[in-house]
């Protein structure tokens, strides 16, 4: 780390791009739950419009402003965290120094540009590494934590199945929306389709309807090759939005190598902590905020077959990103 970079870490001020988003603000409440000073953070817009900056916002409960970003204004700061990636946002990081550290949350876009992030508890790589990194897509997380246990103990020679995604995937406006949804739809009334494009209320719909880039599905398998060291491709999922509000679900057919069986499968799980009886569907995952939860049963073309939810993974996800702007300060 130069020095510039290590004057930077040890003043630790963390700036938001894109405080206004979704993930802006869950991951401000991140920050206040791991208890940073207010006077660490300060919060930006992602548009370089001037309605976009002077928001009135709130950070630990205290009235706060999100400012107009310029360069000159992130400067000082050790981590930028980008929750959406703009136009804007890329001309801010195009001219950034490199003694700040640029991670890239922004759900909705690809991999590309920056770096997948290390593991936060390599500082050294995390340290030595490119200053601007992307921090791996919620889903991708999810299943290295469900399949990584797994790829180590028995191996996998193959991966597919379903994701289902609540509504909280895709920002406030969309879980605004399916509640709108529903409760016109009871009443025979025109409902809201900004969002969605359909009715995701009382239905599914495919990655195919648009809500999602069509490249999210690819995102999710490179990280994972990148994650469990895989040469070539061994995972394909089909997204899936749900008419769920919050909780991820995931169905996938596990194909391992030699006679790995369904009870090598559960005892790998168990070991880990992630074969728990309890809240067995993505809505009672939610309600608890718990982690993950995987059950196992056979596959009658061989293989096995994994049921897994997560109450809190977007939660589990920015967590992971104080951690690594953490590690890139030094623990401050």
């Amino acid at each position: 780390m130069s020095r510039r970079s290590g004057e930077l870490a040890a003043a630790g001020r963390l700036a938001i791009l894109g405080a206004e988003t979704a993930v802006g603000a869950r991951l401000r409440e991140v920050l206040a739950e791991a208890r940073v000073p207010g006077g660490r953070v300060e919060l930006f817009a992602t548009s370089p419009s001037q309605e976009a900056g002077g928001l009135l916002s709130e950070y630990a409960g205290e009235a706060r402003l999100i400012q107009q970003a310029r360069l000159e204004s992130l400067e000082g700061h050790a981590v930028v965290f980008v929750c959406a990636r703009t136009p804007e946002s890329e001309r801010l990081a195009a001219g950034a120094s490199e003694a700040t550290l640029w991670l890239d949350l922004d759900p909705l876009a690809s991999a590309a540009p920056g770096a997948l992030a290390p593991s936060a508890a390599d500082a050294q790589a995390l340290r030595s590494g490119p200053r601007r990194l992307c921090v791996a897509h919620t889903l991708s997380l999810m299943l290295r934590e469900l399949l990584e246990p797994v790829q180590r103990a028995v191996g996998l020679e193959e991966v597919t199945g379903v994701v289902l995604r609540p509504a909280a995937d895709y920002g406030a406006r969309a879980l605004e929306e399916l509640r709108e949804q529903t409760l016109r739809l009871f009443r025979f009334e025109p409902y809201p389709t900004e969002v969605f494009g359909k009715a995701l209320s009382f239905n599914v719909l495919p990655e195919t309807c648009g809500i999602v880039p069509a490249d999210t599905g690819r995102r999710i398998a490179q990280e994972l090759e990148v994650f469990l060291g895989w040469s070539e491709p061994r995972l394909s999922v089909t997204l899936l939005a749900v008419p769920v509000f919050h909780g991820h679900a995931a169905a996938l057919h596990l194909r391992c190598p030699g006679r790995a069986s369904v009870r090598d499968v559960e005892r790998v799980l168990r070991d880990c902590g992630l074969d728990r009886p309890e809240g067995r569907t993505p809505m009672e995952a939610a309600e608890r905020e718990t982690g993950l939860h995987a059950e196992v049963r056979p596959s009658e073309t061989g293989g096995v077959w994994v049921w897994a939810v997560h109450g809190a993974a977007e939660g589990a996800r920015l967590r992971l990103a104080w951690r690594l702007a953490q590690a890139w300060m030094g623990g401050s």
